[in-house]
């Protein structure tokens, strides 16, 4: 919910107390998304009785609602960050992590102190991770972080941004976000290794931009067949795609499955050994 539409009185604070009593209380005739942002705007109120009944309602909402907004593409920022703080469900969190409106910042945040079976999740949006490299050095500096969940950082790391900092990671399109559809039904013969591009520099900038350079030409088909099988500094540079199907492609590849059960046994074996 853009903050354009909601009323610019009660968001700077200088709406009579009235309205923003009936607000607080939420009996203004608004949607529940726009209300919802109202009522955590609310919280911060200079006016303890407002704040304190805004707290009184927004804790009244039953959770189904509640998930509802935080499920929704639309959420507002606000809304996300008071939840991400103020959870006391792991539904509730799992919600702001899969949602792709939720600020980088925020997941990264939430990185460090989320449990273990949340990280996972938070691992598995691998468009996210390349926007904002950071989130693996919050996982890793996460208490609750496993064996298994600190391995598959590191498989991320070096798959994916083969130890580049910051600086270079790639702006995405917003579309590109938490890929969750299915792939198109195309029909591909498995190469028996990775699939390779020839003849490329041995300096990596030039090695880079040559890789972009072939890919860029490639139909999509061809595209999608690389994403899948091709070795992983291809498949580095297609996760980056713009075009959603490629990029989802990358997060298919039979590749980072086998990566990812090597991690758990590898896990299974250091538990019966230790």
């Amino acid at each position: 919910m853009a903050s354009s539409n909601l009323p610019p009185s009660i968001l700077a604070g200088t709406a009579p107390k009235k309205m923003r009593m009936l607000i607080a209380r939420g009996l203004a005739p608004i949607p529940p998304g726009e209300m919802l942002v109202l009522l955590v705007c609310l919280l911060k109120d200079k006016d303890p009785e407002v704040c304190d009944r805004a707290a009184q309602t927004i804790h009244g909402w039953a959770e189904a609602e509640i998930l509802a907004e935080l499920r929704s593409p639309g959420c507002h920022a606000s809304v996300l960050e008071y939840y991400a703080s103020a959870a006391k469900s792991d539904v509730i969190l799992q919600a702001i992590i899969a949602n792709p409106a939720s600020p980088d910042s925020l997941i990264s945040s939430l990185a460090l102190t989320a449990p273990a079976q949340l990280l996972e999740s938070i691992l598995d949006n691998r468009v996210r991770i390349l926007k904002s490299p950071e989130i693996l050095e919050s996982v890793r500096n996460n208490p609750a972080a496993s064996a298994e969940i600190l391995r598959l950082a590191q498989e991320i790391e070096i798959e994916f941004l083969g130890g580049k900092k910051k600086e270079y990671a790639v702006e995405f399109p917003a579309e590109a976000d938490t890929p969750q559809e299915p792939l198109p039904n195309l029909e591909f013969e498995i190469p028996p290794r990775n699939l390779t591009l020839e003849g490329l520099p041995s300096d990596s900038d030039a090695r880079d931009s040559e890789i972009l350079k072939r890919l860029a030409s490639l139909p999509v088909r061809d595209k999608i067949k690389y994403a899948l099988f091709g070795n992983r500094e291809i498949r580095s540079v297609l996760v980056r795609d713009t075009n959603k199907e490629i990029a989802r492609a990358v997060l298919h590849s039979p590749s980072l499955r086998r990566t990812k059960l090597k991690a758990l046994r590898q896990c299974a074996v250091s538990q019966k050994i230790y």
